[in-house]
């Protein structure tokens, strides 16, 4: 992209680089575009989020250039399913008319940068989303009576094939809404079970307002959506009206009333799990499970982790204090949930416990869960316990020099994901091998993650991604780009920070602490460290620390020997360090060096010097650097051990294994 605009006189930066190749995605035609729309009086980006100084410039280059080029047919074919974000052979028949759809598809994939696959083998594709918003712009103003007509056609196929989701939208657009909403009241549980509740807001947005107000099923979707962001007031506010309706006395059959009952109960108890008040969550599932009748029960488990690594970072965190802190209480609570299950529990339970026992170090016992959790799981189809729970198992590995044995855990856990067809669980397993990677020292293996990935500091965050971020600042760490991890890490810091998420947040006030040290500014980085123990103490996260190895344990000996605030637990997360250093020699693992990026490679010259008794002069002639220059890089070494003296430099660097 910067030799293609180079040719061109233009000179972007790499903020600018990366703006471009994010809404481009490397396709020629929106290159040019994006050429032509800079070369009118020398635009430059200047931080806007579409790079493009007016869409009209884009769109009037590909109807002109592209799409007018091609025959009628073939620009009806286009226009037809413009409304469409997947798109299959069966499907565009229905919308074109046509029989032939899959194999035009294939012929335009393989000729065309503008229409993708979306796997190998499904059959489905997808625009260009500048190309598709290019020929919907033009559809809708040269046939607004079609388009409704097509999101029809649209809706009742998706309805038909199994698709209830995808429905909804389409019957919303064609203004359908009787039909929405009896998807969406059928379609609730699903949604709610599996954390789809902020996908479906748009939706019900758009409903008239009186539908809402007198569903049930819909309040609960909005309660569950209020309640799961933190809007607690909010999520009452709907429950109150879900309680009204379900006793007003008007369902068909007592059976039927039961049911609403018992459902406002659970919306209920899952609120109170989410705000972190368990005391009475307990006692709220005995009363469904003892008035539940024969025909209430979980058709499905309800999905309490639908796209995190680990589920101290789901929004059920809370589960895991209570296991820690009332275990008795903990099995009770899920003794009740499981007796509303049908069948096949997902294994949340055992995967809870097993990844606070990890956290707490304790991991010949946490294995012993962890593997009950995979084993459940996998009888579920339940992702969402089958990735942390292996995982956490391949962290166990790696914690006992196992490095093979991490390995053949992520390869066995992508290969169980196949059958389960949910991507996003592919992209996380992705990035947890490439942190593993890079913690081996396998750096190049990690940075084909990165290219593939197309990460930038600057992308917008979300909650699906945190992980994917994570090890990509690690990355940049490794890669000696440590003030663009900063970057990164600062706004990670802000937006896991609003959504309350500790787990995440002492990762990532870990980073930066390593990040601010590579780059000399030791002050922050022990500040950095000072918030993080603050929050790991009070949470008594060991793991979280210790994994960080070297890097971290370094800082976490100077912190100890210059503050005076959490030293016991400081000295009780040096003491499992040296445990694992231990018993990864053991193991025959090669242990990571003394954490020499604590110094630059000049400072780790002059530091062994000084360990020589070399004088400030003799240091200046044996580098062939000035006295000045001596002087600067000493008083760097001193800010960075945080010490006064030769004498304590010299030890200190001797404790931290900085010099021989």
């Amino acid at each position: 992209i910067v030799d293609f605009f180079k040719k061109r006189d233009l000179f972007l930066d790499d903020r600018e680089t990366d703006l471009i190749e994010q809404h481009s995605e490397g396709w020629a035609a929106a290159l040019v575009a994006a050429a032509l729309s800079m070369d009118e009086d020398r635009y430059r980006l200047e931080g806007c989020v579409v790079p493009f100084k007016s869409m009209a410039t884009l769109e009037h280059y590909l109807y002109k250039e592209v799409f007018s080029s091609w025959e009628v047919e073939k620009q009806e074919f286009f226009q037809k399913t413009s409304i469409l974000d997947a798109l299959c052979g069966d499907l565009c028949d229905t919308l074109t008319g046509q029989e032939n759809s899959a194999a035009v598809l294939r012929s335009l994939c393989q000729g065309n940068s503008f229409l993708t696959p979306l796997d190998e083998t499904s059959g489905w594709y997808r625009y260009h989303h500048l190309f598709k918003d290019m020929l919907l712009s033009h559809l809708r103003a040269d046939s607004p009576s079609m388009v409704a007509e097509l999101y029809r056609k649209s809706a009742r196929w998706h309805r038909e094939n199994g698709y209830p989701l995808q429905a909804i939208e389409h019957d919303l657009a064609s203004g359908e809404y009787e039909d929405a909403v009896r998807l969406l009241e059928t379609q609730s549980i699903t949604i709610i079970d599996s954390g789809q509740s902020s996908s479906a807001l748009p939706w019900i947005q758009r409903l008239p307002a009186e539908r809402v107000e007198n569903s049930l099923e819909i309040a609960a979707i909005l309660a569950t959506h209020a309640a799961e962001n933190g809007h607690f007031t909010e999520a009452q506010r709907w429950i109150s009206p879900m309680e009204t309706t379900a006793s007003s006395g008007t369902y068909a059959t007592d059976e039927a009333g039961k049911y609403a009952s018992n459902a406002c109960l659970l919306a209920r108890a899952y609120c109170l799990i989410l705000q972190g008040d368990l005391s009475a969550v307990n006692s709220i599932l005995k009363i469904v499970t003892n008035n539940a009748g024969s025909q209430f029960n979980l058709v499905k488990y309800v999905d309490f982790n639908p796209y995190d690594i680990s589920f101290y970072r789901s929004r059920m965190h809370h589960l895991i204090t209570l296991f820690g802190q009332h275990p008795d209480i903990y099995r009770e609570l899920f003794g009740n949930y499981q007796k509303l299950m049908q069948e096949k529990p997902p294994g949340y339970g055992s995967l809870i416990a097993g990844e606070y026992l990890y956290e707490q170090d304790r991991l010949d016992e946490s294995m012993e869960h962890l593997l009950e959790a995979m084993k459940k799981s996998i009888r579920a189809e339940c992702p969402g316990v089958l990735v942390p729970a292996m995982a956490t198992l391949a962290k166990i590995s790696k914690a006992r020099g196992d490095w093979p044995g991490v390995l053949a855990t992520l390869d066995d856990c992508e290969l169980r994901l196949q059958s389960i067809h949910q991507m996003h669980w592919n992209y996380l397993l992705r990035a947890f091998r490439a942190r593993m990677l890079m913690e081996s020292g396998e750096l190049d293996a990690a940075a084909g993650w990165c290219d593939a990935c197309k990460l930038s500091p600057y992308q917008d965050l979300s909650r699906a991604r945190e992980f994917e971020f994570l090890v990509y600042a690690r990355f940049l760490i490794e890669q000696g780009a440590a003030s663009q991890a900063e970057i990164l890490l600062r706004r990670l810091l802000d937006f896991s920070s609003e959504l309350g998420r500790k787990h995440s947040i002492v990762e990532i006030l870990n980073l930066l602490a390593i990040a601010c040290q590579r780059q000399g500014k030791s002050g922050q980085a022990m500040n950095f460290l000072g918030q993080s123990l603050a929050i790991g103490c009070e949470e008594t996260y060991i793991r979280s620390f210790v994994d960080e190895g070297n890097s971290l344990s370094s800082l976490l000996r100077i912190f100890a020997a210059n503050g005076k605030k959490q030293k016991s637990y400081i000295q009780t997360l040096i003491h499992h360090t040296t445990s694992l250093a231990k018993t990864a020699g053991a193991a025959g693992c090669v242990n990571h060096p003394p954490d020499a990026s604590l110094l630059t490679r000049q400072e780790q010259k002059v530091m062994q010097l000084l360990a020589d008794g070399y004088t400030n002069q003799q240091i200046a002639c044996e580098l062939a650097i000035s006295l000045s220059t001596t002087k600067i890089h000493i008083g760097n070494i001193f800010g960075k051990l945080q010490v006064s003296t030769r004498v304590q430099c010299v030890n200190k660097a001797r404790t931290l294994g900085l010099i021989a």
